[in-house]
């Protein structure tokens, strides 16, 4: 009876490049996705961050600048 065990290490190795090259063909792109979705995240929360500062800037200086007038008293 012939020994068969080199054909199923073979085929073992191979089965396992295989499915190797399939996580790694999977796993890239979703890892650059999630990489570039974290990115713009981020560029939002600072943006988000950005505008509310200016907006209390602005109505600080509203503040600072208008006085609101007093009703005359009679």
């Amino acid at each position: 009876m012939p020994d068969v065990t080199p054909l199923i290490t073979i085929n073992y190795c191979s089965w396992l490049a295989v499915m190797a090259i399939v996580f790694i063909a999977i796993g890239i792109p979703i890892g650059v996705t999630a990489a570039c979705l974290i990115n713009v995240l981020c560029r939002v929360r600072e943006y988000v961050s950005y505008k509310e500062s200016k907006r209390r800037e602005l109505e600080s200086r509203v503040a600072d600048i208008y006085i609101p007038e007093k009703p005359a008293e009679e």
